[in-house]
């Protein structure tokens, strides 16, 4: 507040001045009075000076308040936790998300469950040339945190739109070779979603550890999944995924495949401790 009223007051004075001062172009060089000459002769560079400054300040300012703008909402839209009966209207701004994306053919049916932020299961198996064929069937996994979900839910309460963040989070890549905490967060949030789909269960829970990776716990006991467990998947991702992306010496790869990869190496897991699915429609 203090630097805005500061900004505000220079402008004021170099407009006050601008408009009733005017310099005497006939002033006598020989003038006793040495201000009036100094003003005279540099009184119109000074105003332009203050003038710029100000300008300048005035832009550093709104960049500034842009920025901690950004940072009240994103701190406000990590605590912020939807109603159950508000995620039905954010489904379908997904939905739409991944029939938006041009280069594959359409998902043509989804699931998603919010157990602890979302995660959204997207399987096509139609062709348009061919029907439905098995072999055909791709998939595509969706894992958003408590922040996404936030920002989704902030945009929700003001009705201001979904698409465009949805479309957004469905394009996201990832590093390839990089396995940070934002990554860990969502493997964690994969594993409790999966399992809710799997048991119909929500008693469990997740740690995350730079080095141990992830650690998913329920009644039926713990499954790790390790940072080079993750890598792998994305290479696997990369692999198979038209739109990785190379930009120098870094490889990043579609959150949709990454978490796909991830996803089928936690139902290998949960075999492994007898975890099965108990859904009449399947898993």
């Amino acid at each position: 507040m203090f630097i805005d009223t500061i900004l505000i007051l220079a402008t004021l004075i170099v407009t006050v001045t601008a408009i009733y001062w005017q310099p005497d172009q006939k002033a006598d060089l020989n003038e006793k009075s040495r201000t009036i000459r100094l003003l005279n002769k540099y009184g119109q560079r000074a105003l332009l000076a203050i003038a710029v400054v100000t300008t300048g300040c005035s832009f550093w300012k709104a960049r500034q308040d842009d920025k901690d703008k950004d940072f009240l909402q994103l701190a406000v839209a990590s605590t912020l936790a939807p109603a159950n009966s508000v995620y039905p209207d954010l489904y379908p701004h997904f939905y739409s998300a991944v029939k938006w994306r041009p280069w594959r053919l359409d998902y043509n049916d989804f699931r998603c469950y919010h157990v602890v932020a979302l995660t959204c299961f997207f399987k096509n198996e139609m062709n348009p040339k061919y029907g439905k064929k098995p072999e055909l069937e791709r998939h595509g996994t969706l894992v958003l945190d408590k922040t996404d979900v936030g920002k989704m839910y902030a945009n929700w309460i003001r009705k201001s739109g979904n698409d465009s963040l949805a479309r957004e989070f469905a394009n996201k890549q990832f590093k390839r070779d990089v396995v940070n905490e934002e990554i860990l967060d969502k493997v964690g949030i994969l594993g409790r979603n999966i399992f809710y789909h799997f048991q119909n269960d929500v008693y469990t829970d997740y740690t995350i550890d730079g080095k141990a990776g992830v650690t998913l716990s329920s009644r039926n006991g713990s499954i790790v999944i390790t940072p080079s467990e993750i890598i792998t998947a994305a290479h696997a991702a990369a692999a198979g995924d038209g739109k990785t992306i190379v930009t120098g010496i870094e490889t990043t790869v579609a959150g949709l495949k990454l978490f796909y990869e991830i996803e089928k190496l936690y139902r290998e897991k949960f075999k492994e401790i007898g975890v099965t699915c108990r859904r009449s429609d399947g898993c």
